[in-house]
């Protein structure tokens, strides 16, 4: 049985697309796979992180997730902020009058999933600044999202990452929170 030569012209084209869809998938996997960021050789941030009560704050405690962190009494808690299908939970800190989205926000993330997240940053040039909250080791990353200035901390708690983060317009509200959050495991 003979093929014509059209047939002939798909047949190869589907075959070509067929192993560099193959080829990019595995590019995709090896990058997901990579490690997170270790963070030695990375410059310090600090966060004064004295569990003291800050006067006209609330508390928020999630003994599922283990931790607990004050927030200014008149800002509310989202919970969840959005639906995702990575996220194993989120919540929004928000003032009164929200003028940014996502003024500061809290995420619980799987492993591969930062690990993503670290490449982007890296191949965006985007440095981290270490820094340790409550006995745990962090990343500080400084970086736009959606056009604007954003902080976000990534805390390692061995099968998910805490990530802490917020625009830079409430980087105050952002420190009391980073300064009174306590890891409860």
């Amino acid at each position: 049985m003979t093929i014509t030569t059209k047939p002939k012209i798909i047949l190869i084209l589907f075959c070509v697309g067929g192993i560099i869809l193959l080829i990019v998938s595995a590019a995709f996997a090896w990058i997901s796979q990579k490690p997170a960021q270790p963070i030695d050789n990375i410059p310090n941030s600090s966060i004064n992180n004295n569990p003291v009560n800050i006067d006209g704050s609330k508390l928020y405690r999630n003994e599922e997730w283990g931790f607990e962190f004050q927030y200014p009494k008149d800002w509310q808690i989202l919970q969840p902020a959005f639906g995702s299908a990575v996220s194993k939970f989120n919540m929004d800190v928000v003032p009164p009058v929200r003028h940014l989205p996502d003024p500061i926000r809290i995420n619980i993330l799987p492993n591969d999933w930062i690990a993503r997240v670290q490449n982007t940053f890296e191949v965006e040039k985007i440095i981290p600044s270490k820094i340790t909250i409550s006995g745990v080791d962090g990343l500080r990353y400084d970086h736009k999202s959606e056009g604007l200035s954003q902080i976000d901390y990534l805390f390692s708690r061995k099968t998910y990452w805490v990530v802490v983060g917020g625009k830079k317009q409430y980087e105050d509200v952002l420190n009391q929170v980073l300064s009174t959050l306590k890891f409860l495991k």
